[in-house]
């Protein structure tokens, strides 16, 4: 008896039906067009007899089926869960304690498969479902007895391209069980890191990363990891068996916990029903860690000042009065939202199981055909690697395309924008200017010494600022040093002043304050003339900035002179100091905050490797916040790399190549990502939104409360040199919301996110 419809795909539909014995069961028919074509018949019969030949405890058994006459259908047992891309989606990357039980059952699955004499060739994350007791693999379409691999018309590769073998592009003779093997690799980088071990922006480009590159790296070093690369390994002899692969689990002591009993599971579900903030092993993004609700409320920041915390250029105009509340944010908190409450309580297991199962079963609807002429997709109609959110029970959300992406500059780095223009920095150029709307190239100042920095933009005076020097100044050459103004629409040259490198700036309506290793100077924003200086000769440093809407400098202790850090509010057009206020260490840095009132505050330790406090003072002074920063190991001679929300921080754990999200009081945890070595330093916006380049030139936007993925953007690496390694950030957040990423060491690219109100695009 037929209950309901689970799903509609492009070669039928899904039914949810009851047997007569009383099975649940979930029934595939085919749609008329297909069943009258002799080919598709066929293909249809040899995917229920290989379906029929596999009874292992992973995979879906067949129950009856129809493979001649005007309907085609087969009906399988009906797995209530979610599928892998479905989980990895919404409930961010697994644990590797989850992803060693994925790894052991799967090879079992395999191996019950190759027992037969029959090749998976379609191992991903979508044919895969994650029950109670254990995974699921599914879609036998394009499975294939051994020795007999093409289909039979020309031109026509099957398979999903991110997770296809290099010898099923290459047309060799024939494809044997090594090809499951390395989409087993494949499946399990997935499941660790949220994304496939080869990217790119179409099935050509993957084709070839899949056979000519090496694999993404995967967070983390051990026998799982070990395995993960066997299983990659461009040579099919190279690959292990799965009878081999569960002897290397069994020998590395990497086994699956003892499974819970269905009492024990009745309870857990039955405790996780009353109690939505009981402990799963599925906390990730999209759920609160064990402890309750992410109910906290985000105060919002500027679009560059919660993440340009150190002096950069961002994009304010500089034009308001300090005393009535409002120096220019560059850099530093401007107007903005009011504080907003965000996330809600996670849903339980049994709702996301049976609503997110409905949405698997369909994913065996249509085979997996991949030609030339066609754009690429698999057959369950996402994109290859993409989840969809099953607990939702709605259509999956659809990747966030770039709205433009253009070339710059090879090894472009830092990047702000305002309302017209992005202004990047490249290795060539002090900075260039990209219209907001285009990407088109506007202009280009070309860099007159060595190394440059942009230090502030001013809308209302329509200019640029950035400094210059070189690497090697001896005595009496800083005349080789200059501070630079362009003018903002145009590129040319307003001003040009021969003086001491700077670092930081901050605008304050037509005063200008530039901070370096030789103290402070006042100038006239609209000559570059100096108003007042004032020279640091006891400590490392000044760096002024916008906090909490006025001018605040905080200067480092040194070795001479003052031992500790200092935090300072400036009268920008005198340079008399308002107030001050001694910090507790000689190392301190600005925090990269979402709050716009305050000023964040890091104090870290000798080495300037690790935070040791983080403070927060409103503009009078006071102190508002004081918390100790427990960073755990980290990576020898790399510095911690944190940012603050209201009351929760998150930050990049490069040992266990996690981003690790935790309460600011208690240091109770809230939520992880996997995030790889590779992957680019994250980014908070003024909505407490985190971002997260990956290497493959995704964006991922993350809820900063809850980690719940907001949208993400395709894998854009396309043309041009590719990124091994992300250096920095490399995206920045207009005030509106649009997010500007380089997708690559060469090309920019802007993202609308699918929430966005604002007007710049």
């Amino acid at each position: 008896m037929v209950e309901s419809v689970l799903g509609t795909g492009g070669m039928g539909r899904v039914l949810s039906a009851v047997s007569p014995t009383g099975r649940r069961v979930a029934v595939k028919v085919i749609r008329e067009e297909y069943a009258a074509d002799p080919r598709f018949q066929a293909r249809f019969a040899r995917e229920v007899e290989a379906a029929r030949r596999v009874s292992g405890a992973y995979t879906a058994s067949v129950i009856d089926a129809a493979t001649e006459g005007p309907l085609l259908w087969m009906a399988t047992l009906f797995v209530p869960g979610p599928s892998l891309a479905d989980r990895v989606h919404e409930g961010g990357p697994l644990s590797e304690s989850e992803v060693r039980l994925l790894a052991y059952e799967l090879a079992e699955a395999l191996r019950d498969i190759h027992r037969v004499g029959l090749v998976h060739r379609d191992l991903k994350p979508g044919n895969i479902l994650l029950s109670d007791d254990g995974p699921r693999v599914i879609d036998f379409g394009i499975a294939r007895a051994e020795g007999t691999d093409r289909l039979t018309h020309t031109d026509a590769l099957v398979g999903t391209p991110a997770f296809m073998a290099p010898e099923q592009f290459l047309a060799q003779s024939e494809t044997g069980p090594a090809a499951d093997v390395f989409a087993l690799g494949g499946v399990l980088t997935y499941a660790l890191n949220g994304l496939g071990p080869f990217g790119g922006d179409s099935p050509y480009a993957i084709a070839w990363n899949v056979v000519h590159e090496d694999p993404a790296p995967v967070s983390g070093e051990g026998p799982l990891h070990e395995l993960i690369g066997r299983c990659l390994s461009k040579d099919p002899a190279a690959r292990p068996t799965p009878t081999q692969i569960l002897d290397l689990l069994r020998e590395t002591a990497i086994q699956p916990t003892a499974p819970a009993s269905q009492q024990e599971r009745g309870l857990l579900v039955q405790q996780e029903a009353v109690d939505p903030s009981s402990t799963s092993a599925s906390t990730g993004p999209g759920h609160t860690a064990p402890g309750g609700a992410a109910t906290d409320s985000v105060a919002q920041n500027t679009d560059t000042a919660a993440a340009n915390p150190t002096g950069r250029a961002t994009s304010g105009d500089g034009d308001r009065d300090e005393d009535s509340g409002g120096d220019a944010a560059v850099p530093g908190p401007v107007e903005s939202e009011e504080p907003r409450v965000a996330g809600g309580r996670r849903r339980t297991r049994t709702r996301t199981a049976v609503i997110a199962g409905t949405l698997a079963a369909s994913l065996a609807l249509g085979l997996t055909i991949w030609q030339p002429w066609q754009p690429w997709h698999t057959g369950d109609g996402k994109e290859s690697g993409k989840g969809v959110p099953g607990a939702s029970g709605t259509a999956p959300p659809t990747p966030v395309a770039a709205v433009w992406k253009t070339n710059v500059s090879s090894g472009s780095g830092y990047c702000t924008s305002t309302e017209k223009v992005v202004l990047c920095e490249s290795k060539k150029e002090a900075v260039a200017a990209y219209d907001v709307r285009t990407g088109r190239r506007l202009w280009g100042s070309t860099r007159t010494r060595d190394r440059s920095v942009m230090l502030a933009v001013s809308v209302a005076r329509s200019l640029v600022v950035f400094s210059e020097g070189n690497n090697y100044v001896g005595p009496g050459e800083w005349n080789r040093q200059v501070l630079r103004a362009v003018d903002l629409t145009t590129g040319k040259e307003r001003w040009n002043i021969r003086t001491i490198m700077g670092d930081s700036a901050a605008v304050s309506g037509t005063d200008l304050v530039v901070g370096g290793a030789f103290g402070l100077t006042g100038r006239d924003l609209g000559t570059g003339a100096e108003k007042w200086g004032r020279t640091e000769p006891g400590n490392d440093g000044s760096n002024p900035a916008i906090q909490a809407g006025v001018v605040m400098n905080l200067r480092l202790g040194g070795p001479t002179g003052r031992p500790q850090g200092v935090l300072e509010r400036l009268d920008p057009a005198t340079g008399a100091v308002r107030w001050r206020r001694d910090l507790p260490g000689r190392q301190v840095y600005w925090a990269w905050q979402s709050e716009k009132n305050s000023a964040g505050v890091e104090v870290r330790s000798d080495d300037m490797l690790k935070i040791k406090e983080f403070l927060r003072f409103d503009a009078s002074g006071v102190q508002t916040a004081r918390h100790k920063i427990d960073t755990g190991a980290s990576v020898a001679g790399t510095p911690d790399l944190a940012v603050f929300g209201p009351t929760w921080k998150v930050m990049r754990d490069r040992t266990k190549g996690r981003l690790i999200a935790t309460a600011l009081i208690g240091g109770k945890p809230k939520w992880e990502l996997a995030m790889p070595a590779a992957d680019g330093d994250p980014f908070l916006d003024r909505k407490g939104r985190v971002y997260v380049r990956r290497a493959a030139g995704q964006v991922l936007c993350l809820d900063g409360i809850s980690g719940r993925e907001l949208w993400r953007s395709a894998p854009a690496q396309a043309g041009g040199s590719k990124e091994a390694t992300v250096t920095g950030t490399k995206l920045t957040v207009s005030a509106d919301g649009v997010v500007f990423a380089y997708t690559g060491l060469d090309f920019l690219a802007a993202f609308k996110p699918p929430d966005y109100k604002g007007t710049a695009l």
